[in-house]
């Protein structure tokens, strides 16, 4: 009896590390919630998804159904070159269409193969024109090739949102809910879920962790590895993650078999202690609520006291005050 009281705060506890927590714990909420802005009518080509508060966010006239991402990002100069393929479905003739992305030099867009015009607009507004339009119903790819220094915003509770610089000169993606594009051009709204893949080459002394089932990195005869990660769960943008840091991996799996690798920036390796009872925690979370429903999980541990700890799907990053205080978002450990 004890012992399932003992591992059910447990399960609590961690799940609450596992929530979007910030160090201060719950903000304190207003007497009357703000209201909404009149959302953006999320038509074929509309620069907004019509959430009523975050209207330019995401954008209208398709589903997205898979991104794969692939980078290469250079520690010292803090450099990301990327080429990202985005496989859609039209929900409305598109004779052009918006991505969102922050920042970063577009050089070049295509469209099932073929060159399509391009603009920035706003913010955020990658605005594509098709060499041809894009049917209603039909498939499509789109393929977006860009390069620069990937940027932060300050927004809300959750402080400094997206490409974050850690104390080793790593990097590491976390906010929301604008985080994903700062790295990669998306349909950034949650609305719009897809599979993740990713392929990022970094100089061989620095090790990459992501979303979903690691698959074997490929070392170049260059000084570069290229490390590849999968998420076959369709996933929200924001809940993806990359961690570029001289990590310490450790990996295992959970007794049916899902794989478990959790990582430990420079500095916070003594937090294997606290991970090695998540095997525990989700077999019992299994036991009241069925089977766990990711294809991975794990924990990125950082050494970086940033404001919160973030849910990143299916591996949680976990900031060092969370890790180093008895208290992490009201849970007691």
């Amino acid at each position: 009896m004890h012992r399932a009281v003992r591992a059910a705060c447990l399960a609590l506890a961690v799940m609450s590390l596992a929530a979007c927590t910030s160090r201060s714990g719950p903000a304190a909420q207003p007497s009357d919630p703000p209201e909404p802005t009149k959302p953006a009518e999320a038509k074929p080509g509309a620069d907004g998804a019509g959430d009523p508060y975050y209207p330019k966010d995401g954008n209208g006239g398709y589903d997205v159904t898979g991104y794969h991402v692939s980078i290469s990002y250079d520690p010292a100069s803090r450099n990301l070159t990327g080429d990202t393929s985005i496989n859609a479905k039209a929900t409305g003739r598109l004779q052009r269409f918006n991505l969102d992305l922050q920042g970063m030099e577009v050089s070049a867009v295509q469209v099932d193969g073929k060159a399509a015009r391009f603009e920035r607009a706003g913010e955020h507004e990658l605005v594509i024109s098709p060499a041809a339009a894009v049917e209603e119903g039909a498939a499509f790819v789109t393929r977006v090739r860009y390069s620069g220094v990937p940027a932060k915003t300050e927004e809300g509770n959750l402080g400094d949102n997206g490409w974050q610089i850690a104390t080793s000169g790593g990097a590491f993606a976390a906010g929301e809910p604008h985080s994903a594009t700062s790295w990669y051009p998306a349909n950034d709204t949650p609305r719009d879920k897809a599979t993740f893949k990713l392929d990022a080459r970094v100089p061989d002394e620095w090790s990459v962790i992501s979303n979903g089932v690691e698959k074997p990195a490929t070392r170049g005869s260059d000084g570069w590895t290229t490390y590849h990660w999968e998420e076959p769960t369709r996933i929200t943008t924001y809940l993806t993650t990359i961690g570029i840091d001289k990590w310490t991996f450790e990996r295992s799996k959970l007794a049916d078999g899902t794989p478990l690798v959790s990582a430990y920036a420079p500095g916070v390796e003594d937090k294997q202690q606290i991970e090695s009872r998540l095997p525990e925690v989700l077999d019992f979370l299994a036991s009241k609520f069925g089977p766990y429903p990711q294809s991975a999980a794990g924990g990125i541990y950082i050494n970086e006291d940033i404001g919160f700890s973030l849910e990143t799907q299916g591996r949680p990053i976990y900031a060092l005050w969370c890790t180093r205080t008895r208290t992490c978002g009201g849970a007691t450990r």
